[in-house]
């Protein structure tokens, strides 16, 4: 079975088997963090699918191909997605792209966020339906938000977005927001302002960058995820405190 991404490791050796595939737990689980635990629903939805067509071996795109642990790293797999729904802090990662940059900072910012120890609900706004995107912001505790800028704004599924989440979630809720643009870049300075003269509070300083995200940029965006686990940490904290008086 052609896998693609799933099962996938970042390893290449002269292995072409995983015979030696205790060795390779942590790139497998590095693998799965990376790509895949940010859309963790997404995976257990493909794993229900391919449960009724039972395969002697995987072949992803990359890495060894799966034999001999192939129910093992299936196993796996279900174990990491259902850790990924037991985690105490959840975010909602919003975002559209129109040449990919934009998606490729979501990608390392939600790489932040799990390695800081929260559930990422990662959802490209061009594809989902609105009481998806609600039902995110309703269940998280804090969400960011990435655009690109489209004739001077944010395109329609960003300003659909940030009208639900407007309109719906707390104010207690921290916010982050982040972009790629090719000439001006205002949509990310839309989302700051219409955010934060509604009063939220935000878990980072909001990244813009022109083109390409660059391996630097690529480093501030892991580095933005961590701080907004950290920053959103401190304000539950806060928030339970207050309550219990």
């Amino acid at each position: 079975m052609y896998t693609d991404k799933l099962f996938g490791t970042h390893v290449c050796d002269e292995f072409v088997l995983d015979e030696h595939w205790k060795q390779l737990d942590g790139d497998r689980r590095y693998y799965f963090d990376c790509l895949h635990a940010s859309q963790f629903r997404q995976v257990e939805t493909a794993l229900d699918r391919l449960a009724p067509f039972p395969a002697r071996m995987y072949a992803p795109g990359h890495g060894p191909m799966v034999s001999y642990s192939l129910s093992r790293l299936t196993y796996d797999y279900r174990q990491w997605c259902e850790q990924q729904q037991s985690q105490e802090l959840n975010v909602a990662l919003l975002f559209t792209s129109a040449y990919g940059n934009t998606a490729v900072m979501a990608r390392a910012i939600a790489h932040g966020l799990v390695q800081a120890g929260a559930t990422v609900q990662s959802i490209n706004c061009e594809f989902a339906e609105p009481a998806e995107i609600a039902d995110a912001l309703e269940h998280c505790g804090g969400f960011i938000m990435g655009t690109p800028t489209l004739a001077g704004h944010p395109p329609t599924q960003m300003q659909t977005a940030l009208g639900i989440a407007l309109s719906t979630t707390e104010r207690t809720k921290l916010v982050g927001v982040f972009g790629s643009y090719g000439w001006s870049g205002e949509a990310v300075d839309v989302l700051q302002s219409k955010l934060q003269d509604a009063g939220y509070s935000f878990g980072f300083a909001p990244i813009r960058i022109k083109f390409k995200p660059t391996e630097a940029i690529m480093n501030q965006c892991t580095a933005a995820g961590t701080e907004f686990v950290q920053a959103l940490k401190k304000s539950q904290k806060t928030v339970r405190l207050v309550r219990w008086g």
